[in-house]
Order: structure tokens, then C-alpha cells, then sequence
């Protein structure tokens, strides 16, 4: 296959001079786009038609009276035409004439790259291609098709030009892998290998002909694939060949293969899990487990457990958060699920395989001591490859209720004291959801209204009260049982009519 510098080479010049009185001539317009994705931005590559002699076009005419007349009032004038580069002339010509009618009316022009007999046109339709992705990666060159032109068959009206204007756009997708260490080659199979493209209405009739890509770890650097704009048909795969023979096969049904764009998917044969941490931590650590399973959403029998509890710390220097046991990609071709929470010390974890993991969570007693507990979970493919990168992303949310008090001005706090409160229970990492709510410590006891006190979710039950103390008055309890804490937000409870 040709790279894409020499696919793309810069357009050709153009000379004034007819090449004919009576043919017609082509010249490329302005220079081919294509669009490369890469991290997310996209880069365009411009260039044009190779002009040595490796390529020629195909060219479909049709004639007909008035401009702009339907598809099924053109009449066919040349079917399937090759065209090739003519160096002494600076033009494309026909290999045999396209002639002007000199009817009137118009003729609309059809060209694509490169030739090929594989295109069905006649009165009444426009041209169909009908294309097969070459087995031989290297014989992939790509398929331009130009922008139907309509041009007046009267010599003044053009300007006593033969020549027409071609501007051309891709019409395959490409795939560029970047490897990482210990890979050996990468293979593409399952997909869509041949389709009929429509110049008006594009790609259908998809057929899949078992055929597969295959691209050494060398070829990579130079190579890409060129393929039919599909989503990728369920049972596509990659397939990893790493350097001691072993393989990795990771599943790429459902992604999409844009036309006109090129998709960069890195592939690596074993590499260290990072990790990008959004959200507030109430701590400087968090910790980490994660699962392996076969299918995305799978329920927790499926799940198989993969790394234990794991605490995380951020190092400023390595600018990264970091364990002392090193979390590698399974890189089985299947899925692993992270799920982390912060502090580490936040309760006791219970994970094992089956099951979905539980942490057992207590208030602390001393409210001085509450800092929060947040939790964050990710699916992802097991290795990191495509395009998902190198990290795990774990955007951290707060799973308890807090309560700020506000109190009168006129009012000089003592203390408050709640008392009855659920305060610990078993948070759910999988489900997102508390149970086994109790009662731990039978009251907690806050002298500022800084003092931000946090509960697990809960409706508040039977005995639940908040005793209020300010100078100059007797302790007033007031029952708040029946009172629902939401998860992830604060409260607000004005004390102001005391």
C-alpha cells in the first residue's frame, strides 16, 4: 500500500494549452483532503493525484438539455473511460476521445481513481462501484471519486476551454496502529471487505469475505489500511501477535470507520496501568480494585477478581498517583472494571470473585475526624490498545448526606448534639447503594457551625433528635426522625426561631 505522503503527493501544475479542438481534457482542481484523528485532533494531509504513472482514472459522461435535469433523464455519452497523465501536456487525457456532442444542453462528468471494470453505468443512473478491499495490504491505494461536474456543451459558454475541473475526495476510511514494546504484528479480520459505492448516494451492499489485514510491527510506521466506511460488524476483531508468539484478541465490533478519516488505534503486547483522577478527594490516596470478565455490563458471577484492595498515592515528582504493587493490563482481549474510593482507610473492602465488591463504612466519632468518602468505578477494554489510551479514568463522587446548620445571629452556640443517626453501613461499589445501615456511636456533638457533620443516606429513624444549646437558654430537643438525608448532598437546617 502506498504511505500516505505518496498517496497524497502535491497537486499538479497547469498549462493553458488544449490538448485537442474537439476533446476533452481533465485537470485536478485543488489538492485531496484526508482527515486524520489523532488523541482526539483532527490533522488534515493534502495532496493530489500521483502523476508517475502508478494511477489512472475512470471517467463516466452523461448529456442531457436543461441544467440540473433529474438521474433518470441522463443519457449515458461514454461509459467507463481510463484516463492517464500526459506529462507534455500537464493534463489527465482520455486513452480514447471524449468528445463534446456540439448538441447543446450539457454533459455531466463522473471520475474516479483508480481504474478499475469493476463500475456499472447507463441512461438513467449514475455510476455504481462496485469495490473489494485487496487482501495484500500493500496493493491498498485507496478510491477517490470527484464531485459530479456539469459543464455546457457550447465552446463560448466555457470559454473555449477542453478542459474540466476534477475535485476529488477519499472515499475509504483508513486504520493507522501504533505498537508498543513486544508486539510482533497486528491482524484485522471480521469486517466488511466489499461494497457497491453510488457517486450520489455513497456506500451499501456490504459483504463480509472472511479475508483478513495483517501488518508486521515494522510495517506499522508506514502502512495503513484502507478500508470500506462501515461500523464494524459484531465478531470483528485485532488480533495482537506479541513477540514469544502469544496472541491477544480484542474485540472491535460497533466502532465506527468514518469516510474521508483515518483512526489511530494503538496496540501494546503488556504495560502498566495509569490512572487520570477527577473529582474531589477528601484524602491524599485512594483505593483500588479491579475484576476481569468476557463481557461488557456482565453480572458479578461472570466477574473474576483481578487485584485486591490496593492504596494509591500521588507522587509529585513522577506527577502521577502510584502503588507499591504495580497494576498491569491483563491484555486478554476482554474487559476489566476498576472500582476505587477515597480515603483508603475509609472502611473495610470485601471483594472476592462472584460478587460484587462492599466496603464497610463507619462515621468517625469525632466529627474533626470526617473528611468524606467518595467512590469512582470504570468497564474498559483489558488492554490499551486502540483508542482508549494507556488510562484508567476515575471521576470520583461523594456517597454520604451532610447536614449544615446555620444559626440566628441573635444567638451565641454552645453546642448541638445529634443523637439516633444512622451512622454506618455497607456501601455497594458495584450497585452504588448502602444497606445494613446501624447506629455506632449514639451521639455526635458539634460547638461551630463550621462543622460540617456526614451520614450515610438514610431516612432518619424513630429517636433520631437534635439537642440545641445556646447561652442564655435551656437545651431545646427537637425529633427529626422521619427527615431524608440524599446522597451527595448537603442540608440545610436553619435554627433561628429558637
Amino acid at each position: 500500500m502506498l504511505s500516505l505522503v505518496t498517496l497524497l503527493l502535491l497537486s499538479c501544475s497547469v498549462r493553458e494549452e488544449p490538448v485537442s479542438t474537439t476533446g476533452v481534457s481533465f485537470r485536478i482542481q485543488e489538492s485531496i483532503g484526508l482527515e486524520m484523528e489523532t488523541k482526539g485532533e483532527p490533522y488534515t494531509a493534502l495532496g493530489g493525484l500521483p502523476t508517475d504513472g502508478s494511477l489512472s482514472l475512470g471517467v463516466v459522461t452523461y448529456k442531457y438539455a436543461a441544467s440540473g435535469t433529474a438521474e433518470s433523464g441522463k443519457i449515458q455519452h461514454h461509459a467507463n473511460v481510463e484516463a492517464t497523465w500526459n506529462s507534455r501536456f500537464n493534463r489527465w487525457v482520455p486513452t480514447h476521445e471524449i468528445s463534446w456532442p456540439r448538441t447543446g444542453g450539457y454533459l455531466q462528468f463522473y471520475a474516479y481513481a483508480p481504474y478499475t471494470t469493476s463500475i456499472s453505468s447507463g441512461n438513467g443512473f449514475n455510476p455504481v462501484i462496485t469495490y473489494q478491499v485487496p487482501a495484500d495490504v500493500s496493493a491498498q491505494k485507496g478510491l477517490l471519486v470527484s464531485a459530479p461536474v456539469e459543464v455546457p456543451d457550447n465552446p463560448a459558454a466555457r470559454g473555449n476551454s477542453q478542459d474540466v475541473a476534477l475535485s476529488f475526495r477519499h472515499v475509504l476510511s483508513g486504520i493507522r496502529f501504533t505498537v508498543g514494546s513486544g508486539v510482533k504484528s497486528v491482524m484485522l479480520s471480521g469486517v466488511y471487505d466489499k461494497g457497491r459505492y453510488d457517486v450520489d448516494s455513497g456506500w451499501g451492499s456490504f459483504e463480509q469475505l472472511s479475508q483478513t489485514y495483517t501488518l508486521t510491527a515494522a510495517e506499522t510506521a508506514t502502512e495503513i489500511l484502507m478500508m470500506i466506511p462501515q461500523t464494524l460488524p459484531a465478531g470483528a476483531t485485532v488480533t495482537i501477535t506479541k513477540s514469544d508468539n502469544s496472541t491477544i484478541v480484542i474485540p472491535v465490533g460497533g466502532h465506527v470507520l468514518e469516510q474521508g478519516k483515518i483512526i489511530i488505534w494503538n496496540v501494546t503486547a503488556d504495560s502498566p496501568v495509569s490512572f487520570s483522577v477527577s473529582g474531589s478527594l477528601p484524602g491524599d490516596d485512594f483505593g483500588l480494585l479491579a475484576y476481569t470478565y468476557n463481557t461488557s455490563g456482565a453480572d458479578a458471577a461472570s466477574k473474576t477478581l483481578y487485584r485486591g484492595a490496593t492504596r494509591f498515592t500521588y507522587n509529585t515528582s513522577a506527577g502521577d498517583w502510584v502503588s507499591d504493587s504495580r497494576i498491569s493490563w491483563p491484555c486478554e482481549g476482554h474487559y476489566i472494571q476498576f472500582f476505587a474510593w477515597s480515603p483508603y482507610s475509609a472502611g473495610t473492602v470485601t471483594a472476592a470473585s462472584g460478587s460484587n465488591p462492599t466496603l464497610r463504612y463507619s462515621s468517625p466519632a469525632s466529627l474533626g475526624s470526617q473528611s468524606g468518602f467518595v467512590v469512582a468505578r470504570q468497564e474498559r477494554l483489558d488492554s490499551p490498545s486502540l483508542n482508549e489510551g494507556l488510562d484508567a479514568e476515575l471521576s470520583f463522587e461523594p456517597t454520604l448526606a451532610a447536614i449544615q446548620f446555620e444559626l440566628d445571629g441573635a444567638y451565641t452556640l454552645r453546642h448541638i448534639v445529634l443523637t439516633g443517626f444512622y451512622d454506618s453501613g455497607t456501601y455497594d461499589l458495584q450497585a452504588g447503594t448502602w444497606s445494613d445501615l446501624a447506629i455506632q456511636c449514639s451521639s455526635y456533638s458539634i460547638t461551630s457551625t463550621a462543622s460540617v457533620p456526614m451520614f450515610p443516606p438514610q431516612t432518619l429513624p424513630a429517636g433520631a433528635t437534635v439537642t440545641v444549646n445556646v447561652e442564655g437558654m435551656a437545651p431545646i430537643l427537637i425529633p427529626v426522625d422521619g427527615l431524608v438525608l440524599e446522597k451527595g448532598k448537603i442540608h440545610t437546617w436553619y435554627l433561628n426561631r429558637l
